[in-house]
């Protein structure tokens, strides 16, 4: 978790955008990869890509 936090404090301190891509469709940025990239000043990701641990409710 600590290098998670590196990547986000870094994101949040630079002086120019930061931008992240979760690739391919059917990709999943969990947990540590959401952080990062809701840290990010532009995140993008095509569709059938999710981002997060948590599931939806059946």
């Amino acid at each position: 978790m600590s290098r998670c936090l590196d990547i986000v404090q870094s994101f949040l301190a630079a002086d120019a955008p930061t931008i992240v891509y979760v690739t391919l469709p059917g990709a999943h940025a969990a947990s540590t990869g959401a952080l990062i990239t809701l840290s990010a000043h532009v995140a993008a990701m095509p569709p059938g890509a999710t981002i997060g641990a948590a599931s939806s409710p059946s």
